[in-house]
């Protein structure tokens, strides 16, 4: 798919519309979630949305911003997909059906909102440093 550059041209113009490191926070979480729920690994979704929104986030915000925001979501959806591999490997482990322990995993639901609320508050930083300026 990289090679003949079906996704990227789509996924570029969705970015250009975005206008702040919030904005494009939740939208590498969501194509992250989309992903997850469609891969039965680990693996490609971290290979798909590191090498697809690279370019723009190391233009825009940096390679940093996009490690830290991947590392809150893309690490941790394919635990919540029952059919995920890593879901299926931890509830075996444990012992305990996926449905009955993903309540109560508030690791896998509370650290993707903590990164939407440090995106929101790094937009909300540079916003006043630019207006005061």
């Amino acid at each position: 798919m990289e090679e003949l550059n079906v996704i990227q041209p789509y996924l570029d113009k969705w970015l250009q519309r975005s206008t702040s490191l919030t904005g494009d926070t939740l939208k590498t979480f969501t194509a992250t979630l989309l992903i997850s729920v469609i891969a039965a690994n680990q693996t490609l979704p971290i290979i798909l949305t590191g090498r697809s929104f690279l370019p723009h986030w190391k233009k825009e915000y940096g390679e940093v911003e996009l490690a830290r925001v991947m590392g809150d979501t893309t690490m941790l959806f394919p635990g919540m997909v029952p059919w995920s591999v890593l879901a299926i490997m931890c509830s075996t482990i444990v012992g305990v059906p996926i449905m009955e322990y993903l309540p109560y995993a508030l690791f896998l639901w509370f650290l993707p909102l903590i990164t939407l609320i440090v995106s929101l508050f790094k937009h909300v930083q540079k916003s006043k440093r630019t207006a005061a300026a």
